[in-house]
């Protein structure tokens, strides 16, 4: 059989069709799709063994293999929904797990702080955001004024604090941000996830904090062990409360022995 040429309506149409799938999937998708189109050979189709030689290509590169797996599902199902089987890959690359250091909250306080101070309030932001409420790249991305308006994030409706919404809603409007989405370079352009990635490295000096630590997957792990950590403090607050209303119960009418 003939080679598949790969264009931007054929990916946004698949996309668009998989309504059983979650929205930030299918901005995830979208995005790997896009990586993969990226890096085809000139005539952008796809043939046996394309999306393999590609996936190695970035690999090498630097792409971790849990990012190229997904390109490889989703190159998977857009084959797969095109009912072109002989294009499958199916083999996907073995991922190993990942030491990821940790960012105390100190460390989080100074990364902002060197933000404030450095006035580059939408580094600030893209940190403050993360660590509050735990936002995916996918997410951030796509985050407009709009969203902040509705007071979620776009795809998962995480809810935004107060306080951070009223910054964002601020930080568009003395912008100028109100289409489109909030981050994007001094341009208007959106940014891209290196882009963004490299603008919170950029502060690791100045709030004397380690670089490999200066990423959104370090500051996403810190909203997580932050919520693990209010969520033990709950309960133990329930289990003392349960264990004094027992013990007062039991004064009142327990059998004595």
């Amino acid at each position: 059989m003939d080679g598949l040429v790969l264009t931007q309506s054929l990916m946004d149409a698949f996309v668009a069709g998989r309504t059983d799938l979650s929205d930030s999937t299918r901005q995830t998708y979208s995005g790997r799709l896009r990586l993969l189109y990226d890096n085809l050979p000139p005539d952008k189709t796809l043939r046996p063994g394309t999306v393999s030689a590609v996936a190695q290509a970035l690999l090498a590169r630097g792409y971790t293999p849990k990012t190229l797996n997904v390109l490889i599902s989703a190159a998977d199902g857009l084959v797969s929904w095109l009912n072109r089987k002989d294009l499958l890959t199916g083999r996907r690359l073995e991922e190993q797990e990942e030491l990821q250091p940790e960012l105390s909250r100190s460390e989080y306080l100074r990364l902002l702080s060197a933000a404030r101070h450095s006035g580059r309030e939408r580094e600030y932001l893209l940190i403050k955001t993360i660590v509050l409420t735990g936002a995916r790249l996918p997410a951030l991305l796509a985050l407009s004024f709009k969203d902040v308006q509705c007071g979620a994030l776009p795809g998962s409706g995480t809810p935004l604090p107060s306080p951070l919404q009223q910054e964002l809603a601020a930080y568009a409007l003395q912008r100028r941000l109100t289409d489109g989405p909030l981050f994007c370079s001094s341009l208007g352009e959106p940014v891209t996830r290196a882009a963004l990635s490299q603008a919170i490295k950029g502060l690791a000096h100045e709030a004397r904090v380690p670089e490999e630590k200066c990423n959104p997957r370090c500051l996403r792990k810190l909203y997580l062990q932050t919520q693990a950590a209010f969520r033990q403090s709950v309960f133990s607050l329930v289990a003392e409360a349960s264990a004094r209303q027992l013990e007062s119960e039991q004064r009142l009418v327990g059998w004595a022995p």
